[in-house]
Parts: structure tokens; C-alpha cells; sequence
């Protein structure tokens, strides 16, 4: 037995997920008996890890830390964005306490203002969709759930190519012609990224007799070939769903004594500065 193994880390908080463990595959998370998860500070390793801009950038670092500090997830790939952003702000906590240092630009005065914010509350006020709510489709029920974090992470750097393409053709050298073929290849791409990730979101659709259809190449066809009054009512259900999840609003008041101008603003969560220095 190592000597050392009473001064190894070891859980720091336990936290419930908001999906409670729903659309996890099983292979994929070790469910607790009281459903608390325990939540260990990052190590040394999961430090530099989190400062990877690559690893960041596709995930895959945010990835390994989580298995590494939340031992009770197998595989943060395929559990749901809102537990893994949700495990994150615990993991923030649990490494540095509740406390976090924040700076923000008053939209009044323009001054930048350093403030504390805790990160108990946040966590503790972060807002989850409601997905026992369907949406209605004539006699047809579409049953939601939330996305993947795989997914997330897909959707997000195919965007930004495309985005990066778009950009790319204002302060390039190439013709007008070229620009405009790039610019209409670009946004059909867009257009086929959003229109294939919406069955991601479907978790099954309820027939008029009570038919449960979970299959994603038949919900897939649904979506490619429904009309389209349906299919925007679809997918405006999915945004508006998708829109219900987010973090508090927080307080903010101007430290500037001759402005003092108070608001509120939306807290995001960024991994590429979450961890960036010690609270």
C-alpha cells in the first residue's frame, strides 16, 4: 500500500446531474445508488491539459479532464452538453473553491471592472428545458432530448470552418466569381449541417395509435421530406428548446465612482479561460 495514499486527492463536492442520468448510454457513465457524483480537484496533469488550445478546441481535453476528476463518467463524450458544462462548473469549484475572478466592460462608461462571482449560485441557478414537454406536429408528438457533447463539439467546428470560409473570401485576392461560388458552396454547407443535426435532438416521435418511432434513419427521412411549415415548426421548437438551457444572470455594477451604472448579464461558460489562473 503506497504511504502516501492519504495525502492522493480525493472527492471535494458531489453533485446530481440534470439529466439525472437519462440518455446516458450505459457503457458510458457508472450511476451512484444515491445518484451524487463525487468531484475531485483537477490534478497537476489536468492543469496543463486544460491549457491545450487544440485539445480545446475539439474537446478532447475537456474530455479527459472530466473522466479524470469525475471518475463516474466512462465515456463524457456521449453524456448530454448541459451535465458536462453543469460537472464543469462543480470541477471549477472543487479545484478552486466557489469563488471565481471575473472582468467585464461596462456597457455604459466602457470601464473595465474586476469582480468575484460565486460559483455555488451559478450552479445552483442554471437553467435546464423542461424535455417531457413534446412539440406538435398535426396528430404527431416529437419528444426531444439534449444534445450530445460529441455532438456540440462537431456542430461548433463545422460551423467555424464554414464561418472561416465566409471571412476568408473578404480579404482574399480571388475573383468575384470565385468569392461568390465560395460564399454559396459555404452557406449550402451551413444549411445541410443544420438540417442533418436536427435528429440528433429527436429522442422518439409518438404515432396517433401510440407508436413510439426512435429508428434515426426513418426520423431522419421525417425531417428530409416533411413539409415545410412542419419542419420549420420543428426546428423552432428544437431552438426554443435548446434556448431554455442556460447559467443565471448575474449582478454587475460599474466600479467607476463618477458612473456606477448597474446591470445584469448572462454568465457563459468558456473552457478555453475557465481554468485559466487561480482564483
Amino acid at each position: 500500500m503506497n504511504p502516501l495514499a492519504a495525502y492522493l486527492r480525493k472527492p471535494e463536492i458531489y453533485v446530481k446531474l440534470p439529466s439525472r442520468g437519462k440518455w446516458w448510454p450505459d457503457d458510458a457513465i457508472d450511476m451512484p445508488v444515491n445518484n451524487e457524483f463525487p468531484v475531485m480537484a483537477m490534478n497537476g496533469h489536468n492543469d496543463i491539459t486544460m491549457r491545450n488550445a487544440d485539445g480545446l478546441m475539439n474537446g478532447a481535453s475537456s474530455v479527459e479532464v472530466i473522466q479524470s476528476c469525475v471518475p463516474n463518467i466512462k465515456n463524457a463524450w456521449a453524456g448530454p452538453t448541459m451535465d458536462i458544462e453543469y460537472l464543469f462548473v462543480a470541477l471549477r469549484i472543487a479545484s478552486y473553491g466557489s469563488e471565481m475572478d471575473m472582468e467585464k466592460v461596462c456597457s455604459k462608461c466602457k470601464e473595465s471592472t474586476k469582480f468575484g462571482i460565486n460559483l455555488q449560485y451559478v450552479l445552483e441557478s442554471m437553467n435546464f428545458p423542461d424535455f417531457e414537454i413534446p412539440i406538435e406536429l398535426g396528430d404527431l408528438y416529437i419528444m426531444l432530448k439534449p444534445a450530445s457533447f460529441y455532438l456540440t463539439n462537431l456542430t461548433a467546428q463545422e460551423l467555424f470552418e464554414q464561418q472561416r470560409a465566409i471571412m476568408a473570401t473578404a480579404s482574399s485576392e480571388l475573383t468575384l466569381g470565385q468569392k461568390e461560388k465560395i460564399l454559396k458552396e459555404s452557406i449550402t454547407q451551413l444549411s445541410k449541417i443544420t438540417v442533418s443535426k436536427l435528429v440528433e435532438y429527436i429522442d422518439y416521435v409518438m404515432m396517433p395509435d401510440g407508436t413510439k418511432v426512435n429508428n434515426p434513419e426513418h426520423i431522419q427521412e421525417f425531417i428530409n421530406e416533411v413539409n415545410r411549415k412542419d419542419f420549420n415548426l420543428l426546428k423552432k421548437g428544437i431552438d426554443n428548446m435548446n434556448n431554455q438551457y442556460a447559467a443565471p444572470d448575474l449582478p454587475f455594477k460599474c466600479s467607476n465612482t463618477e458612473c456606477n451604472h448597474e446591470e445584469t448579464f448572462r454568465f457563459e461558460f468558456n473552457p478555453s479561460n475557465f481554468f485559466a489562473a487561480d482564483s
